[in-house]
């Protein structure tokens, strides 16, 4: 790994219009900007494909918006991982943000013994604004948690573990994180905040029960995988207590 390596910000966003500016200047504000953002256009039916357009026209970094039909947030991310030309491939949800400098800071975890940077994600409850000069918020303490938007993941990690379940609507971030956890793929912690993840109605984390379904089903599998093939069923400790 260079010490300065190309990197990719993959950008899912559906229907994303009213957060998608915030997002993207997440990005592109970086003390080490990312050297390519990818926005995937799932199908949107409002702006969110034209703003993007509109936004990459005078962005200080290169964003191309690559357009599809709906087809669900894990096949979004997958188009935006073939399209990608960097060496790292970074995440994050047309609704959330990248805090600052973070990106900056993972890179240097991401050494010769690490192939993938896990950080922390800090829940923005509703009615909430990201603020301009962040610190998490008492009500609302940081995770360390398998979420995309947290993470800096070496591309090759992708060509080991595969890319992820378009068939899974719900916790398909758990379910490759699982996979990646099967796969031997060797975590560093980032220590500090990563991401902010704002939590509303529209959002696909926001109803609880049927999220807790969708993780009890990946949870599953990965243990069914693991008793095939007669490893340890113990969970790693970061999945085990998932709220």
């Amino acid at each position: 790994m260079s010490a300065s390596p190309d990197v990719s910000a993959i950008v899912p966003v559906f229907n994303g219009a009213a957060f998608l500016r915030e997002a993207l200047a997440s990005l592109v504000a970086q003390t080490r900007p990312p050297t390519e953002v990818i926005v995937v256009d799932d199908g949107s039916t409002d702006e969110s494909g034209a703003l993007a357009t509109s936004i990459a026209e005078t962005a200080s970094v290169p964003i191309r918006v690559v357009r599809q039909d709906n087809r669900g947030v894990s096949a979004a991310r997958n188009v935006g991982i073939r399209e990608a030309r960097g060496a790292v491939l970074a995440f994050l949800d047309a609704d959330d943000a990248w805090t600052p400098g973070r990106l900056a800071r993972q890179l240097p975890l991401l050494d010769a013994d690490a192939d993938l940077v896990l950080g922390h994600l800090q829940v923005v409850l509703p009615g909430r604004a990201f603020p301009a000069d962040f610190r998490p918020l008492p009500e609302a303490p940081a995770e360390r948690l398998p979420h995309f938007g947290s993470a800096l993941i070496r591309r090759e990690v992708f060509e080991t573990v595969g890319l992820l379940d378009e068939s899974l609507s719900l916790s398909e971030d758990v379910d490759w994180f699982l996979r990646a956890t099967e796969a031997g793929v060797t975590v560093r912690v980032d220590p500090g905040v990563a991401q902010l993840h704002r939590r509303h109605r529209a959002s696909t984390t926001a109803g609880r029960s049927s999220g807790q379904l969708g993780l009890a089903h990946v949870l599953k599998r990965s243990l069914d995988r693991r008793r095939a093939s007669g490893e340890t069923a113990d969970l790693p400790s970061a999945f085990a207590n998932r709220p």
